[in-house]
Parts: structure tokens; sequence; C-alpha cells
């Protein structure tokens, strides 16, 4: 199991109309197929590296922390809270899918047809970067996106199987086995 906590410290330049600034939280809402970090599962994608689908399978959830964002604040006084996104994933083999949700789909744009963009939440963009947002009937192009966000931490966690689970709670590593209580 992983955890990973984001904290949004700027904020998202022209990406809707008129409106100068968006917070990544309002930008999460605007893009639905983003909004639970749910895009980091292969299941439909049109990868060429598909072979290992079921290596990098994910179950995962994510949810926002911190005061809502607001227009009315300033840069300058938007700094004093923490806000951001918590996302927490289980899978069978978390460094390698971490690994390789990080460098295929996030920093690479292979995943939806999207050719070279990065991810424009948590991809990493050493210089003003540019994202589509899928509409219909004509696609939204954004530019100048940046990175906004901190990596406040990580975790890999061991989570047991469910036989594991039952041995412990039986109390299984109390028991003798037969052969050594012989002796």
């Amino acid at each position: 199991m992983v955890c990973a906590a984001l904290e949004m410290r700027h904020t998202c330049k022209g990406i809707v109309g008129s409106n100068p600034t968006l917070s990544a939280r309002l930008y999460l809402l605007s893009a639905s197929y983003l909004q639970d970090l749910g895009f980091l599962n292969p299941r439909d994608s049109e990868l060429t590296l598909l072979t290992d689908v079921n290596i990098h399978r994910i179950i995962r959830r994510s949810s926002t922390f911190g005061p809502v964002y607001s227009e009315d604040v300033t840069p300058q006084d938007d700094g004093k809270a923490d806000r951001g996104i918590f996302f927490i994933f289980i899978s069978a083999r978390a460094y390698d899918t971490i690994e390789f949700m990080q460098q295929e789909w996030i920093n690479r744009g292979n995943f939806v047809d999207l050719g070279e963009e990065r991810d424009p939440i948590v991809g990493l963009h050493e210089e003003d970067g540019q994202f589509t947002i899928p509409q219909t009937p004509v696609r939204k192009r954004v530019d100048g996106v940046q990175t906004f966000n901190v990596m406040k931490g990580g975790e890999y966690l061991f989570m047991p199987s469910l036989s594991a689970l039952k041995w412990i709670a039986d109390a299984g590593w109390k028991r003798q086995p037969a052969d050594a209580s012989a002796q």
C-alpha cells in the first residue's frame, strides 16, 4: 500500500476562460476523468507497452485536505495553510507500480493520446508545458502549465494477504508444530 500527500502551493493560470487563477481543486473537478486520480489504472489505455497490465493493476482512492480554495485569496495569503491531495493505492508490487505510473503515465503523455504532454496536477514540468482537456466538439488546450505541487511525503506499507490475516487472528504463531512437541 502506498500513501502520498501532494501539497498544492501555486495556482493554475488561464485554465478556465477569463478566470486568471484556478486552484488545483477546482481544476480537478473540471476534469472529471482526473477527479480521483483514477486515470492511473491502465484498463482501457492504448499504451504500446501494455504487456504488463496485470502487474501494474491498482486499487486507488484520493481525497483533498486543507481549506477550500477561494478566488478572493491572493497567492501571498494562500501559502499560510496546507492544501492538497492525499492519494492512496494498493498494489501487489507497489514499488514497481509507482515507478511505472510516474514514468509512463504521469510524466509521459502516452496515456489517453496526449502525445508528449505531462499530467497537469502531479507531473513534473521542468519548463512551461501544455495540457489538452478532452471536450466535445473541440478540445481545449492550456498553455503555460507549471509544476505547482510539492511532494510532502510517501510511505510503502506492507499489507498481508487474507490467509496471513487469518493466521494472525487465530494466533497461528503460538501453536507448536506436531513434530516439535514430540521432541
